[in-house]
């Protein structure tokens, strides 16, 4: 008989507790309905649109606002931040590695659509990441993991989506220049100048876009002392790109792009 109380009173007590801990977890997701928050769109992680929560895949982010928040010069700088990325220098390159793997197996897009660059080149590096200026990137999208499924084999580390503005009711761009002045008088300066510019030519049935610009880094002089740690050499990119959107129907687009892209590592074109 006593045996049956206690029996009664452990089953009680488990009862309470089970009670206690699934409180918080409702109050989170009243909360959560009450706020409605707006879920973010991802595109890469399969060829339909979801939300980042739902996204069958690990990834990462990087909105308008956060390119803003620091100053970055080029994407490698944005994707230095991003957990699961590791940027490494290669002589005067810097090569981009997703979960450990060889550069050659990180994938390039921009708005869907991949950048080939020759696997002389080394696939993966700062040219792949450089075909886009921080003025016209909405979003970069950064998926964590094998996508080989829906990309090809050169996505088994993972792939980067790169975003663009869209062309928007009414024109709209961006300028912008900066310069770098090292304080050691032996490295080598650099600067970049950019652009963006976007807007409807025909209503709302015919648009277009347009960026480019320019990144200098010059070579550095006699900083180290170890003739086996030898500094930066020359560097400079020049890039242009634009798009021409017709939307037929809604629901419907059509695009026409040209892009020209061209990066030299001392003297050494890529």
């Amino acid at each position: 008989m006593s045996t049956s109380v206690f029996s009664r009173r452990r089953l009680a007590l488990c009862a309470v507790l089970l009670s206690g801990t699934a409180l918080p977890v409702l109050a989170q997701d009243a909360a959560t309905t009450d706020d409605k928050p707006v879920p973010e769109i991802v595109v890469t992680a399969s060829s339909l649109k979801q939300t980042l929560i739902t996204a069958p895949a690990s990834i990462s982010v990087v909105n308008e606002e956060q390119l803003h928040e620091r100053p970055v010069r080029d994407l490698t700088e944005v994707l230095d931040r991003v957990e699961g990325v590791t940027i490494n220098r290669s002589g005067n390159q810097r090569t981009i590695q997703m979960r450990g793997l060889n550069s050659a197996y990180t994938l390039f897009m921009i708005d869907g659509k991949r950048v080939n660059s020759t696997n002389a080149m080394f696939r993966g590096n700062d040219f792949d990441a450089g075909w886009v200026p921080v003025e016209a990137i909405r979003r970069v999208e950064v998926v964590r993991g094998p996508m080989s499924s829906l990309y090809g084999s050169d996505a088994i580390g993972g792939v980067v989506n790169i975003i663009t503005k869209p062309v928007g009711d009414s024109w709209n761009g961006s300028v912008s220049a900066d310069y770098i002045l090292q304080e050691d008088g032996d490295a080598g300066d650099a600067y970049k100048a950019g652009f963006f510019a976007a807007g409807p030519l025909a209503g709302d049935k015919l648009g277009v876009k347009l960026y480019g610009g320019y990144n200098r880094r010059l070579k550095d002089g006699n900083i180290n002392n170890s003739p086996t740690l030898t500094g930066f050499r020359d560097k400079h990119e020049e890039y242009l790109d634009g798009t021409l959107i017709w939307t037929p129907a809604d629901g419907h687009e059509v695009s026409g792009n040209y892009g020209y892209n061209r990066l030299t590592h001392d003297n050494f074109p890529m």
